[in-house]
């Protein structure tokens, strides 16, 4: 089976030389596929779930390579991006030389890191060339929803005990929570781990939200699309991770605002269709919970999320950030110590790297220095999406202003996610 799939990921890597448009939507499905397939492969080797970066290699040179003006145009554009750029690279650059000079497999630390850093760049180049219509970016939406709601049957399955193969974590390992009283078995179905099913479970949700905003001034909500936002919310319900709830919750309130900035009646109607999805997902959840022990476990742990954000932003990422930098010196440990992922390298105790949260993984691997100007490529990149946000869109685009929305909100959530958990994005920039 693995030799199979690595036939696919070499056929749709060429495939991303000539047509890099359908390579995507390749990506898309072997990033569903490479988990089960390496759970079922003997000794569940590394190497299935990071092959896919042959296709993304595929669809970047097939790209750019034909039309050798793309970088050109959007730096062009947005000026605050070649900034960013910019110091990104010039906090990135000592952070490697130190990993470099530390470690006798430093290399391997800082390729992981330069990777992690770095691979949203070319990917946003390929995303304006992909999207440049409403249509375009309704369809890889849909797409991505659809591939993955399909992947999400596993979670289903793990759910109710089903021993189809492929299921549960790498292996074999159980997911389990204890705590106020309860107990509660974290599903990831088809994916590796609780983590990554919740995160892709977060994204058919809110992206699911997307889709069923009604398409005409004063239409009705899309259907088959809410219903993609209960089973998207069922998932990031049985996955047990609060933190992936903390996606489509930032998404809807960042949406709400943006909505509201732009005018009182949008907002109005924007407010109204998250409501009822979020209400019908309630309902539904209620049912299902009312009749089951181990929902109500899942319920109650759930409940605590919020409990737990104040504490965790001050003791991880404020606390945590201040050992850090007591810890690894004004200079930091060197690129991709706190990466996961870096333990390839086989010298985790020489890095002494604990952090979860993406703040404290800054200052670890970038110190004090490097992450200054980490944050004003970050301020950078803020300015030029305010710049972009005051332009006037007429009213027969408003669709095109709602996707644009849409697009900053799942960012924004991400970020989120990420200031709380980098893991499950750094270990795996793919």
């Amino acid at each position: 089976m693995s030799y199979a799939f690595a036939a696919f990921v070499a056929l749709s890597a060429a495939i991303g030389l000539s047509n890099w448009r359908f390579a995507v939507y390749l990506a898309f499905v072997i990033a569903l596929i490479r988990d089960p397939v390496r759970k079922m492969t003997p000794g569940e080797p590394l190497w299935i779930t990071y092959i896919g970066a042959a296709v993304w290699a595929g669809i970047f040179v097939g790209c750019f390579g034909s039309s050798r003006a793309v970088r050109t145009r959007i730096l062009k554009s947005f000026p605050g991006i070649r900034k960013s750029i910019v110091l990104l690279v010039l906090a990135i650059l000592p952070a490697a030389g130190i990993s470099l000079v530390l470690y006798s497999n430093g290399w391997i630390f800082a390729a992981v890191g330069l990777v992690s850093y770095l691979a949203p760049i070319p990917c946003a180049f390929v995303g304006v060339q992909l999207a440049r219509t409403p249509r375009g970016f309704l369809r890889v939406c849909s797409f991505f929803v659809l591939v993955n709601a399909l992947g999400l049957i596993g979670g289903l399955a793990e759910f109710l005990g089903w021993a189809w193969p492929g299921l549960g974590g790498l292996n074999n390992f159980n997911w389990v929570r204890q705590q106020h009283g309860v107990w509660v078995d974290m599903v990831g179905g088809f994916f590796r781990s609780p983590d990554v099913g919740g995160f892709y479970a977060a994204h058919v949700l809110s992206i699911s939200l997307l889709l069923a905003i009604p398409r005409r001034k004063n239409g009705a909500p899309v259907l088959p699309w809410l219903l993609m936002v209960a089973w998207g919310a069922f998932h990031v319900f049985i996955a047990g991770r609060r933190k992936m709830m903390a996606i489509p919750i930032v998404f809807v309130a960042c949406m709400l605002i943006l909505a509201f900035r732009r005018k009182k009646g949008s907002f109005l109607g924007t407010i109204a269709l998250f409501g009822t999805a979020l209400a019908a997902v309630g309902i539904t959840g209620w049912l299902f919970v009312s009749g089951n022990e181990e929902l109500k476990d899942h319920t109650i742990y759930a409940s605590t999320a919020f409990d737990d954000i104040i504490p965790k932003l001050y003791g991880h990422t404020f606390q945590g950030s201040i050992e850090t930098v007591r810890q690894s010196g004004i200079l930091g440990s060197g690129l991709g110590v706190a990466t996961q992922g870096a333990h390839y390298g086989g010298q985790q105790s020489q890095t002494r790297a604990w952090q979860e949260d993406g703040v404290s993984r800054l200052f670890k691997e970038f110190g004090v220095p490097g992450t200054l100007l980490v944050f004003l490529a970050a301020l950078q990149l803020g300015r030029e999406v305010l710049r972009c946000l005051g332009v006037a869109i007429p009213s027969s685009l408003e669709n095109r202003q709602t996707l644009s929305d849409a697009s900053l909100s799942m960012d924004v959530a991400n970020l989120a996610c990420f200031v709380i958990s980098h893991q499950h994005i750094s270990g795996d920039p793919l």
